[in-house]
């Protein structure tokens, strides 16, 4: 759709010759595509909602630079690039932005608290119930058990308590209702479940298709979530136990910027950027790397194919430290 895409178009000296740049950006999509004389030189895509951030491209031999800034609300577009004209001149580096940021044991408490915190959500939602339906669905006894009381709250929402006997047991559970399970099982007393024959007191109502769909879509999400969280603290603790050692320890060598990536908060906002390396090893054997948190200037300071210095560990030499110039 035309009215979400944006168009901007510069004309740009360079080395005694005019190009002409032209940007396609998908406000929803996050679609980018940067053309130089009509040829793509960058594509590009983010699906978070915030696609700003600096992306390099090459103009006549040399990188340039597109930055995309939002307030929240609309989006502005800088073309940065050195040796054009002085409408395209870029501001000084700001320093802070050529400090490295490395994981902090801070760092990786907040993380840990907050995958911790996923995990206690998840279990409990509807007293488990988000998780207890499909585990119960897919590997439960089925049985129909008796109805103790149930109630209806002040915004609508329809809960029964229920009665079974398993393995000589009895066990007593409130479990939440659709209308139409909370009719039948108001008029006959008895409620159809399932419960884990391992684990009986683990168990649910038999739901419809629909809501166990629902429930396994979210279960997903915060597992996924989840997942990424935890790969992101075993990142965390890699490169913290990486950087101590390797302060005063170590080969140093000469490595090459190879690319980049943003990095984000936990809500999606861009909060700098990471750069990939690739260096050379004992034996010349080719190992790669990843640099802590940057701002946004560190892609101007160290475009890709730069060379940089990085120090690596002669007895695990797949793991470096990023030293800069």
């Amino acid at each position: 759709m035309a009215f979400t895409v944006a168009h901007r178009r510069w004309d740009v000296e360079r080395g005694g010759r005019t190009y002409l740049v032209q940007l396609e950006d998908e406000y929803f999509l996050g679609k980018r595509v940067i053309r130089v004389d009509g040829r793509v030189a960058y594509e590009g895509r983010t699906i978070l909602s915030d696609h700003s951030g600096m992306y390099q491209f090459d103009l006549g031999g040399s990188p340039a630079f597109l930055k995309i800034s939002t307030n929240g609300l609309t989006y502005s577009y800088t073309l940065i690039l050195d040796g054009a004209s002085a409408e395209h001149q870029p501001p000084p580096i700001d320093k802070a932005d050529l400090v490295q940021q490395l994981p902090t044991p801070l760092d990786m408490v907040g993380s840990a608290a907050w995958m911790i915190g996923l995990v206690a959500i998840l279990l409990w939602i509807g007293d488990g119930q988000l998780w207890r339906e499909p585990l119960a669905t897919v590997a439960g006894t089925p049985v129909v058990a008796e109805v103790l009381t149930n109630r209806i709250d002040s915004r609508g929402g329809r809960s029964v308590q229920y009665r079974f006997s398993a393995g000589g047991r009895t066990f007593t559970r409130i479990a939440i209702l659709s209308p139409a399970e909370y009719d039948s099982a108001a008029a006959t007393g008895r409620v159809p479940i399932r419960y884990l024959a391992v684990a009986p007191d683990v168990s649910a109502p038999q739901t419809e298709p629909g809501d166990l769909l629902f429930d396994l879509a979210l279960v997903a999400l915060f597992a996924a979530y989840g997942v990424y969280v935890g790969l992101g603290l075993s990142e965390e603790l890699r490169m913290y136990r990486t950087a101590r050692r390797l302060r005063d320890f170590g080969s140093d060598a000469t490595a090459h910027v190879t690319g980049s990536s943003l990095t984000r908060n936990r809500y999606g906002i861009v909060t700098g950027c990471v750069l990939r390396y690739a260096y050379r090893g004992p034996e010349f054997t080719e190992h790669t790397g990843r640099t802590g948190r940057f701002g946004l200037g560190a892609l101007r300071q160290w475009p890709v194919g730069s060379p940089v210095r990085v120090r690596f560990d002669p007895e695990r030499p797949q793991r470096s430290l990023f030293l800069g110039t």
